[in-house]
């Protein structure tokens, strides 16, 4: 597996994560670990921080063009 396809499925991880969180958000679903109920703002901020660090995923990959020229 080469680094483009590693980060593309990182980054595929992470937004769905952050999707997941969005969800939560929207349809007003309940997070509780280990009896401790996770606020909505927590879950907005997790949201916000997994798709910067997917969006960097992206963004590390080599872009295949500059092989064209």
């Amino acid at each position: 597996m080469d680094k483009n396809t590693l980060l593309t499925i990182t980054a595929f991880i992470y937004f769905s994560m952050a999707v997941a969180h969005t969800a939560r958000v929207v349809f007003g679903a309940e997070m509780i670990f280990f009896g401790i109920s996770l606020p909505y703002i927590a879950s907005i901020l997790i949201a916000i921080g997994i798709s910067y660090l997917g969006w960097k995923s992206l963004s590390y990959r080599e872009n295949w063009l500059k092989y064209l020229y």
